[in-house]
């Protein structure tokens, strides 16, 4: 198969969902699956949809970390319309039943377990099919992205992991730029792809962006793509999607759960539907329109509904990050110390505190590379306002913060980058899902971020590369796409 030369090879071609799909939780199987929400689900339908969950999860011995629901959350972010209510459902003779944000959102994620789907590629290490890490080419990718997101609107959902492991997210908008060869060679790719995350709280209402940038060359013959020629390059060799996939008919894998009963649990019933619509499956082509799902006309039903979060500022993706990290250059002078000037040792249980200085006004982010060299953010915590001012020193955490910064295990030396940038950037896979419980003076962890394995591995010896060499060609790119960057670098001994 040949593909046509796509924008008679213009640099660039893009496309973009008409609904961007919602964030939502991927329900890993070793914190209890869906038992929580489809307790709310049984209570009220009178169904035991929770217990055949809690048998079915009894019977993995430590299931592996990374099964859970991601595939259903992804299929089901793309087909219903996002629960931004939660709701209180009046019973005449018990107690009113509230079913929060979290509680529908699982229950539809429950009800899209097994949908049937169109699957494009061979999922790699299922021990069926090819088992070809590579049979989703660029070229075959950019395809799928064209029929979708730029021509029928419409997200895909992709496996971005493309060892044994499985992580689906669902892509809401594409930009591939490319540049023909000078000398007669193959034409070289950049795919930017925004996806959808599940890094956030069960109860997060908006969509957290993922980012994701892979690189790719392919030939033209007689005026069109050829595919066979299409190459993943650079990091993208190890690192690039697995399959892609888009649901169309719902089906619940557990028995106990009826989708006309889900559809009604979140306010937004079948066309037609009553309280005793039966459990077939049913073909659905996705929400038409950004917003709530329709409220039920009951006056049984109150709902308190929640704000979307909405992500101000460009999204970077996990290789820019350690690029950011990395670099050593600043386009504006900054100064930031911790509060020890004895070379910064601390014990375990030791708080301390970091005091930055900044020439020029900007947003501030700490990031910490522990003695394991693992790379996590120290600051700013959820609900953090990070700007700072020009020419006048912060202390950090901030007055009246109900957080402390605390020296941990594992000991060794831990680095400190203290980073400003002019615009506002989000940190892709950074996982939000953290329990801010503790009260005042909890101790603030690190905020991790979610890297499939692969690329996990990749970024890695990107870090331990970067460091021994410095980045090299990416602090040019990185100006520009943030205005200006200062950066300073200091260490803590524990």
């Amino acid at each position: 198969m040949l593909l046509p030369a796509c924008c008679s090879f213009a640099d660039s071609d893009h496309g973009k969902a008409e609904v961007a799909p919602w964030s939502g939780y991927w329900w890993p199987h070793r914190d209890g699956g869906l038992i929580n929400p489809l307790t709310k689900y049984d209570q009220a339908t009178g169904r035991d949809a929770a217990g055949w969950e809690k048998e079915r999860l009894t019977g993995q011995i430590d299931p592996p970390r990374w099964h859970g629901y991601c595939h259903a959350w992804a299929a089901a972010s793309v087909l219903e319309a996002e629960p931004r209510s939660d709701r209180k459902l009046s019973r005449s003779s018990e107690q009113p039943l509230v079913l929060t944000v979290a509680d529908q959102k699982g229950a539809l994620t429950g009800a899209h377990a097994m949908d049937v789907a169109n699957v494009y590629g061979d999922r790699f290490g299922d021990g069926v099919g090819s088992e070809d890490p590579h049979d989703l080419s660029p070229a075959y990718l950019w395809e799928l992205l064209q029929l979708y997101v730029r021509d029928q609107r419409t997200p895909l959902i992709v496996d971005v992991e493309n060892g044994p492991e499985v992580w689906n997210f669902p892509v809401y908008a594409y930009e591939v730029q490319y540049k023909p060869s000078q000398s007669g060679g193959p034409t070289t790719g950049r795919m930017e792809l925004l996806l959808a995350d599940d890094s956030v709280s069960p109860g997060f209402v908006g969509t957290q962006a993922r980012r994701l940038v892979y690189h790719f060359t392919f030939r033209v013959v007689d005026g069109v793509i050829d595919p066979d020629s299409a190459q993943w390059t650079g990091a993208s060799r190890h690192d690039h999607p697995d399959f892609a996939w888009y649901p169309f008919v719902v089906v619940p894998e557990n028995p106990q759960i009826d989708y006309a009963e889900v559809r009604q649990f979140v306010g937004n019933p079948l066309p037609g539907a009553t309280d005793e619509t039966g459990g077939e499956e049913a073909e659905v082509t996705g929400p038409t329109q950004e917003g709530e799902a329709a409220g039920s006309a009951q006056s049984a039903i109150e709902t308190v509904a929640h704000v979307p979060t909405t992500q101000q500022g460009v999204v970077i993706s996990p290789t820019e990050l350690v690029d950011l990290y990395c670099r050593t250059r600043s386009g504006f002078v900054i100064d930031a110390t911790v509060d020890r000037f004895d070379g910064g040792a601390y014990r375990v249980g030791d708080t301390l505190q970091v005091s930055v200085a900044s020439e020029r006004r900007g947003y501030l982010f700490l990031l910490q590379e522990d003695t394991e060299g693992t790379l996590s953010l120290l600051y700013p915590q959820p609900g953090d306002d990070n700007r700072i001012p020009a020419q006048e020193r912060v202390w950090l955490p901030r007055a009246g913060a109900d957080y402390v910064f605390q020296a941990s295990w594992p000991t060794g030396v831990d680095r400190i980058k203290a980073v400003v940038t002019s615009n506002p950037i989000v940190l892709a896979g950074l996982n939000t899902a953290v329990d801010r419980s503790g009260g005042r003076h909890r101790v603030a962890s690190p905020l991790t971020f979610r890297w499939h394995p692969t690329q996990r591995r990749v970024l890695q010896r990107q870090l331990a590369l970067a460091l021994e060499k410095g980045p090299a060609g990416v602090q040019e790119q990185l100006d520009r796409r943030f205005a200006s960057i200062a950066s300073k670098t200091g260490a803590i001994a524990v």
